[in-house]
């Protein structure tokens, strides 16, 4: 199984949180898990976590770097499941998110911004606080080893809502354009 995290590399987004998951599950006999990160290092404090964690785990953290156009799609069509633990104070609704969910990855995030509304009604993401997302994700990725259909589900769950979204922004999009043409004639 690989686990992915694409951002800006920071406390603040989660990196701790991820490398603390795949470390524990590693930890637990979860030898079949590899993490894959991408994007800056924030600050040297990351950039210093980072490469410890990579120390620690050189067969099972790789990290790509920024990665843009043909490679960030590579990212999403390497990875099993998307995790974004942020805890930044002014998220809002964070793209990798959807990008994820359009490449079929089921997204494991926490409770911030708009992320709990907007992804409520699909299987394809779990919402979890921050105080238990470890614990949480731990768990989720241990039942997802132990029933690959469960991840096909997920994944089919992922195609199902971004096409639905796709739909009812198209549509939005029309009303709005038909709203501004019945205004300026």
């Amino acid at each position: 199984m690989f686990i992915g995290h694409l951002s800006n590399l920071s406390f603040e987004k989660g990196l701790k949180e991820v490398i603390d998951t795949y470390e524990q599950l590693v930890e637990e006999g979860i030898l079949n898990i590899k993490l894959i990160l991408a994007g800056p290092v924030e600050n040297e404090a990351s950039e210093e976590f980072l490469n410890l964690a990579m120390l620690r785990n050189p067969k099972g953290i790789q990290y790509l770097g920024p990665v843009y156009d043909r490679e960030k799609f590579s990212f999403y069509q390497s990875i099993d499941l998307f995790l974004f633990p942020t805890n930044y104070k002014n998220e809002a609704q964070p793209n990798v998110v959807f990008e994820a969910l359009s490449h079929n990855v089921p997204v494991i995030a926490t409770d911030r911004g708009c992320l709990r509304s907007d992804l409520s009604n699909t299987i394809a993401a779990a919402i979890f606080d921050r105080e238990s997302f470890v614990s949480r994700t731990k768990q989720f990725i241990k039942e997802i080893i132990s029933s690959p259909e469960t991840l096909e589900a997920r994944r089919s769950a992922a195609h199902v809502f971004i096409s639905a979204e796709h739909e009812k922004s198209r549509h939005d999009h029309n009303e709005l354009i038909m709203e501004i043409l019945h205004e300026t004639i």
